[in-house]
């Protein structure tokens, strides 16, 4: 999630292992710099990924992805469990689940189509004023 605008995106994993993880995100770095734009006379550093907050699980922590961020100059924050710093992204997590199990369920689909459904909650949550 962006911190500033509140923009939802979703990356399936096919596992929760470092290397698919730190692979994500790197896209997902990437993926928001050129999003971001620039408008002319800007500097290059006001549209970068400035920061990214994680939770202390063993997926996000590890030497590769911080020194990637270090050499990328973005701050890399861990933050503890039970703390406030995440909520939104929690919240919002938890509405995502609610509105896919919701689709699947309304509409009768098979568990195969989960991650389409979930791109779909994605895309409407993305896009709904609240």
């Amino acid at each position: 999630m962006d911190g500033y605008s509140r923009f939802v995106t979703v990356h399936m994993l096919t596992s929760k292992s470092s290397t698919v993880v730190n692979r994500h995100i790197k896209e997902y770095v990437l993926w928001a710099e050129r999003q971001a734009g620039r408008q002319r006379g800007e500097s290059e550093r006001t549209k970068n990924v400035q920061q990214v907050l994680t939770d202390k699980g063993g997926e996000f922590v590890n030497g590769e992805m911080e020194s990637w961020y270090k050499a990328h100059g973005i701050e890399y924050v861990l933050v503890g469990p039970k703390s406030s710093q995440l909520n939104l992204c929690e919240r919002t997590h938890q509405s995502l689940i609610g509105m896919t199990k919701t689709t699947m369920h309304q509409a009768g689909f098979p568990m195969s189509l989960w991650p389409e459904a979930l791109r779909n909650a994605v895309y409407i949550k993305s896009r709904v004023f609240n």
